[in-house]
């Protein structure tokens, strides 16, 4: 499922690619969209967090 951003510019969600689980960020109003690296693994469920590593 699709998650907005806190500041309500990005959404981010899972989806598959190549028979792979991946990370899809796009902007509001749809101009960007990017695949996010991610580890290994299967990806469902996203979510932002205040975090930064």
């Amino acid at each position: 499922s699709a998650t907005v951003a806190p500041n309500g510019t990005m959404v981010i969600y899972a989806t598959r690619q190549q028979g792979r689980g991946v990370l899809m960020l796009v902007s509001i109003n749809g101009r960007v969209r990017l695949p996010l690296p991610t580890a290994q693994g299967e990806v469902r469920e996203p979510s932002w967090s205040p975090y930064l590593n």
